[in-house]
């Protein structure tokens, strides 16, 4: 099994939940690019999302080479995996990095699940939270 997600916070969460045993051990990919934003019709050719990225941050030449480990790592693990889990919230970015996956995985025979996680929870509540397996 194959878990994509589109921020380093949400990889090092599924790792620990992994390493916890709270998920069943699997792969953890991450794509921490905003893809609402920019030119994504020839994703792999990772000049166009560092321009794109440059709109908005400043990208020196070690966050040239971690977009790059980011994408090799993902486009090597993708269709390796009989199974997908996308983790995913309701911002721009993580939504349309959903859809990008989605899209990508269209004529797969990958099974893919889709999780949303939305950014509250309410703590008075008791709250059980479910594991895909």
């Amino acid at each position: 099994m194959l878990n994509i997600c589109f921020s380093e916070e949400v990889k090092n969460t599924l790792q620990c939940a992994i390493q916890d045993g709270y998920l069943i051990a699997s792969d953890t990919v991450c794509i921490p690019d905003d893809l609402s934003l920019g030119d994504i019709s020839n994703i792999k050719r990772i000049e166009s999302r560092i321009s794109a990225t440059k709109l908005l941050r400043e990208v020196d030449h070690v966050a040239e080479m971690d977009f790059q480990f980011y994408y090799r790592d993902f486009f090597q693990k993708l269709y390796i995996h009989d199974k997908v889990v996308i983790w995913y919230s309701n911002t721009a970015a993580e939504y349309c990095g959903y859809l990008y996956v989605l899209w990508l995985l269209t004529d797969s025979p990958v099974e893919v699940q889709a999780v949303c996680c939305l950014s509250l929870i309410h703590i008075s509540e008791p709250t059980r939270l479910d594991v895909i397996s």
